[in-house]
């Protein structure tokens, strides 16, 4: 049997947390609120546009 050996672990530095590549000025409330809302609102009009392409093309080739 081996004797018990204290290891000591050293615990990563805080880096602060927050959000990646933004900067710190950005990453409050009223900055994000309007991202997550202008993010959502560009997907949901991007997919009724590529619905609406989708749909056109199918009624466009078809004799």
């Amino acid at each position: 049997m081996h004797k018990s050996q204290n290891i000591t672990v050293n615990p990563r530095p805080k880096t602060g947390g927050g959000y990646l590549l933004l900067p710190k000025r950005w990453a409050r409330g009223s900055f994000l609120k309007w991202l997550r809302r202008t993010h959502g609102w560009f997907g949901l009009w991007g997919g009724i546009a590529g619905a609406a392409v989708r749909d056109y093309r199918h009624f466009v080739e078809s004799p």
